[in-house]
């Protein structure tokens, strides 16, 4: 990751990824997918729709 001060905020930084961070994501992605399809794939429909309603509410 590379830091820099923001221009419009002095108190915030603003943080990109490096090319060997992005490679680590590009590596890490399809596991972690897979990993949330398996876990979906356990609930019913219903019961995905219902939690998909509940984290929304930590969203807002």
């Amino acid at each position: 990751m590379t830091r820099q001060a923001c221009p419009n905020d002095k108190r915030a930084f603003l943080i990109t990824l490096t090319a060997k961070g992005k490679q680590k994501i590009d590596q890490a992605l399809p596991h972690h997918i897979q990993r949330v399809e398996t876990f979906f794939a356990r609930l019913t429909a219903e019961e995905q729709g219902e939690l998909i309603r509940i984290l929304k509410k930590f969203k807002d």
